[in-house]
């Protein structure tokens, strides 16, 4: 068993740097099917309060799975996926995730071979499903105009998508879309896909370069004062159910 205390992880424009009051103990001794047996024993011991923090922390390693994903590359489209119940049972899930997966195998293969994508469900209130997402590379990909927003920004429409209906806008900040879609994942939405993908995303995207390191306590101030220049945000992070501190610097490098 080994560990570490800071994480540095570093995406296409910026570079974000965690550090744990506690130090990250790493256990490589069992295999991913023991570890997936342990899981489903404990599953059936826990009580409600321990359900809902696995949900929690469910959601969080699917957020900062798509956050990583996301600022990792460079995207061209935000689009939004409906279904028409007509065509598709937009309440149920695996209907739904058959019929993009599809669509998407489709797009790949007649308009755009290289196509980067990420995508994400969203549960609506009645229980349908419908989606949001980032792509890339859509080669030749028809739209068409639809509407114009307020700000003279068009909307666009995918003409291949005939599952329901669809919009497509140009991305102007990754950022700024990354948070909009993140917003989806809730715990509502873990609590009705537990043990089901809650994101999709395309084999050919670039993963961040992530480091880890055990460092002495000077050490590690010592090196955030070289680095200082570089800071665009700081925040504390309580991990009570660890009880650990995170530390996350934010750095323009």
């Amino acid at each position: 068993m080994s560990g570490y205390n800071t994480k540095i992880i570093t995406y296409k424009n910026q570079t974000q740097i965690k550090h744990y009051g506690r130090s990250i103990k790493t256990d490589y001794s069992l295999s991913d099917e023991q570890k997936k047996d342990r899981k489903r024993k404990a599953d059936t011991e826990r009580t409600p309060q321990q359900i809902a923090k696995s949900i929690e922390s469910s959601r969080n390693r699917t957020i900062n799975s798509i956050y990583q994903y996301a600022l990792a590359n460079d995207w061209e489209l935000f689009i939004t996926l409906t279904f028409n119940p007509v065509k598709v049972d937009s309440k149920n899930y695996d209907s739904v995730v058959n019929a993009l997966s599809n669509w998407f195998k489709k797009t790949k293969e007649l308009y755009a071979p290289d196509l980067k994508y990420i995508i994400v469900p969203e549960l609506h209130k009645n229980g349908g499903y419908h989606f949001h997402g980032l792509i890339s590379d859509f080669g030749n990909l028809p739209l068409t105009i639809g509407k114009t927003t307020k700000s003279g920004d068009v909307i666009f429409n995918l003409i291949s998508y005939n599952l329901g209906f669809s919009t497509a806008t140009f991305v102007k900040s990754s950022d700024k879309c990354c948070s909009y879609i993140l917003k989806y994942i809730t715990k509502d939405l873990c609590a009705v896909t537990k043990n089901k993908k809650r994101y999709w995303c395309s084999k050919n995207l670039k993963k961040p370069k992530i480091e880890t390191y055990e460092y002495m306590a000077d050490e590690f101030e010592n090196s955030m004062k070289d680095l200082i220049d570089f800071i665009e945000y700081r925040k504390v992070v309580n991990i009570e159910k660890a009880h650990n501190q995170m530390k996350i610097y934010g750095l323009n490098i």
